[in-house]
This record gives structure tokens, sequence and C-alpha cells, in this order.
């Protein structure tokens, strides 16, 4: 018994952020938020890291001479500021400074009622 099967030749790639994919059932949380990842890191370190990205690419051709596949997952931990939300509302008066690299103020002023001043938003 002989079995003939036509396929067309194809070749689809796929690549997903899969952070994005996995926010919905909170998979984020645990990995963003303040994973223990000491066991990576040097004794001394000061690092706070955290899960920057993972992303996966996958790969199939079908061919004439055959089938090729490949998949290749990238977790990228960081140590800077995990991208928290943060809200800051000033409110009350407040003195403001804008400063050139080298730590010259360009910009100096005094917000005396920021309830009646415009939003920056």
């Amino acid at each position: 018994c002989e079995l003939a099967i036509t396929v067309p030749k194809f070749t689809y790639r796929s690549s997903i952020n899969l952070l994005e994919a996995l926010e919905p059932i909170s998979v984020i949380t645990l990995l963003q938020t303040d994973p223990d990842f000491s066991g990576l890191l040097k004794e001394e370190s000061d690092a706070d890291p955290y899960v920057s990205k993972i992303d996966q690419q996958s790969f199939i051709a079908f061919e004439e001479g055959g089938i090729e596949a490949a998949a290749m997952t990238l977790v990228e931990v960081s140590d800077e500021c995990a991208m928290m939300p943060i809200e800051i509302k000033l409110d009350r008066p407040f003195i403001y400074v804008i400063e050139d690299d080298a730590g010259a103020p360009l910009f100096v002023g005094i917000v005396r009622n920021p309830q009646t001043s415009r939003s920056l938003e």
C-alpha cells in the first residue's frame, strides 16, 4: 500500500512577544514585580534584575527536498528600573530647576498655586 501526499511549498515565520501574551494570566506580575535572580548574580551585586523581554521566533519551510523547522526563545533580564507605572501629583506649591548636563541651571521657577496652573498632559 502506497500513500502519496501533495503539499504546496511554503515558508512561515512567526515572532511573538510572550510578555504581552502572558499578561492576561498575570505571569507578568510574577516575572517583573520582584523576582529572585540572586543565583544568577555575583554576591556583591547591587543589581535588581527583572525579566524585561521574552520573544519567541519560529520558522518552518516545506520544500521539495524536505521540511526545515526552527524555534528560538529570547529571555532578556535587565537590572534597570522595572517599567512600573509611576504617578507624581504636584498639588501644592513647589520650586523647579531644569539643569544642563553639567548641572548649571537653565530654568528656575516657583509654582505657588498648582490648582490654577495649566496641566502638562
